[in-house]
């Protein structure tokens, strides 16, 4: 079920409110929760039915193992306390057994959620590597790849981490449930994390009526990202997908063409990332609840590092937390902080697609953060001053631009056809092989370009409500208020968006 459907916003979404908000005024704050698990539950299984199971399995698997762990160190330290009279390396001894016993817990929760990912997302990747190392010919199995996995397998391994560390509660089984089910978040993150959400349900209980400020904040906010999307996005798309099936083909395409659809491509990904990051926390919060920010005008940024601190925030934050640190991160000098850095990227590449392009560019985007650590080391004087902000931000986005290349384009033919159009000044053609002129693309692409380089975010325009988790932003001159104004812009906004959703395109990262 598509967020920019007429069955979600029609129907899914007003019974689900309604149900959870009768529930609420009933005083059943356990059940209302229960509810909103269940609801969740289906919204997921309106996709593929099948893979319910599988997801119901990951949540059972991961919660056992995380409360399993949570037990071996209660059961280890009540056992210390009965046994201080007796000899220290007694003592000893059983502390190291249970070390070694959640060490244990936790390998195997990892190696389950990665298993899980590995087989559904990665089989038929592998399989075309060993066929071609080993000159093989194991069929491929053309496993359809269930929704989410890839979001809700990190949410689950970073719980099992966490119960290992001392920092995860002993929640109820359908609490943690909601956590990783709550359709907001489910499909396309933000990758939350336990402690952000659960704390948050469980302060609902006191709330028995739904507040005026939640509908408005939320509903406005939804229609901000639905725009976005089916009006910004899907328009984007038409024009980034003739130019790539054009170049895939093989067919000959000019300069202009390729960074028409280079760029059409990079604006569609950002309206439509955002879009669906803006609707999710519209959604959450029309129950109360503050997702944290995923995405904060990257394309402002006037470097790669300043890029990964603002595009999929919280992927960024799982990637770091969970593997960059735990590889050493910089605590062993220069030289393995950038292996850290490049392997984490690398990683992070595969984690969006079973292909070599995704692997390329995430050694892109590795390489592109090794040499801004090593431009950081100078100090130069003419970095600063206006001109060299604006040729930074110009510099990173043209970097962001070209690798988003490898990311869109089906293989590595592809992309090189692609890059080899993009940089062949010697024929420059204005018009489209398909009949396209060129300008009916810079119609929309120029004020694609200028809403993304000069408007605030919906966070900062939302900022007075603190439409996120954890985190405010300064306000900035256009602010959202609850005025006639407002609401007509909102009303129109929204009907726009209503009367486009005829042809309703799934969010890109969908498939990741």
């Amino acid at each position: 079920m598509l967020f920019n459907s007429y069955v979600f916003i029609l129907l899914f979404l007003p019974v689900c409110v309604i149900g959870f908000y009768l529930l609420k005024a009933l005083k059943l704050h356990e059940i209302s929760l229960l509810f909103l698990s269940l609801a969740s539950l289906f919204f997921y299984g309106y996709w593929d039915i099948r893979y319910v199971p599988l997801i119901l399995i990951s949540i059972t698997v991961n919660y056992l193992i995380g409360r399993a762990i949570a037990k071996t160190k209660r059961e280890s330290a009540h056992e210390n306390a009965h046994d201080h009279s007796r000899s220290s390396c007694f003592s000893l001894s059983l502390s190291l057994g249970a070390i070694a016993s959640r060490k244990s817990l936790l390998a195997i929760g990892i190696v389950f959620n990665l298993a899980l990912l590995g087989f559904f997302k990665y089989c038929d990747f592998f399989l075309v590597g060993f066929n071609s190392i080993f000159d093989a010919n194991i069929p491929l199995q053309h496993i359809v790849l269930p929704l989410a996995i890839s979001f809700f397998t990190f949410q689950q391994i970073a719980f099992c981490v966490d119960s290992y560390r001392d920092l995860a509660k002993d929640y109820r089984f359908w609490h943690y449930a909601l956590f990783v089910l709550f359709f907001p978040q489910l499909i396309a993150g933000p990758i939350v994390h336990h402690g952000e959400m659960i704390n948050q349900f469980m302060r609902l209980k006191n709330r028995l009526k739904p507040k005026a400020e939640h509908f408005a904040i939320g509903i406005s906010i939804f229609t901000i990202g639905l725009f976005k999307k089916v009006c910004i996005a899907d328009n984007l798309s038409f024009y980034a997908n003739a130019i790539f099936a054009a170049a895939e083909s093989g067919a000959h395409i000019t300069a202009i063409e390729a960074w028409i659809g280079a760029v059409s491509y990079s604006l569609q990904l950002y309206f439509d990332f955002s879009g669906y990051s803006d609707m999710a926390i519209g959604l959450a919060r029309l129950f109360g609840v503050r997702l944290p920010l995923n995405f904060y005008s990257p394309y402002k940024s006037r470097s790669i590092i300043e890029f990964w601190r603002r595009w999929h925030i919280t992927l960024s934050r799982f990637l770091r937390d969970y593997l960059y640190i735990p590889l050493g991160g910089s605590r062993h000098g220069s030289f393995r902080r950038y292996i850290n850095l490049g392997l984490t990227m690398v990683l992070g590449g595969l984690w969006h697609g079973a292909g070599i392009t995704y692997l390329f560019w995430g050694f892109a985007h590795g390489a592109l953060l090794i040499i801004n650590h090593l431009w950081r080391g100078f100090e130069f004087k003419f970095c600063s001053g206006r001109l060299w902000k604006f040729t930074a931000a110009a510099i990173t986005f043209i970097s962001v631009v070209n690798a988003w290349v490898l990311f869109r384009s089906s293989d590595f033919t592809t992309a090189i056809a692609m890059y080899q159009a993009m940089y062949d000044l010697t024929a420059i053609s204005l018009v489209f092989a398909n009949g396209f002129m060129w300008y009916e693309a810079v119609l929309i692409l120029i004020p694609s370009l200028l809403i993304v380089f000069f408007m605030p975010t919906t966070h900062e325009i939302m900022s007075r409500y603190r439409p996120v988790y954890g985190i405010s932003a300064a306000p900035s001159k256009i602010t959202f208020k609850p005025t006639l104004f407002w609401a007509c812009f909102i009303a129109v906004l929204l009907f726009l968006s209503m009367i486009s959703l005829e042809h309703a395109h799934e969010f890109l990262y969908f498939q990741f």
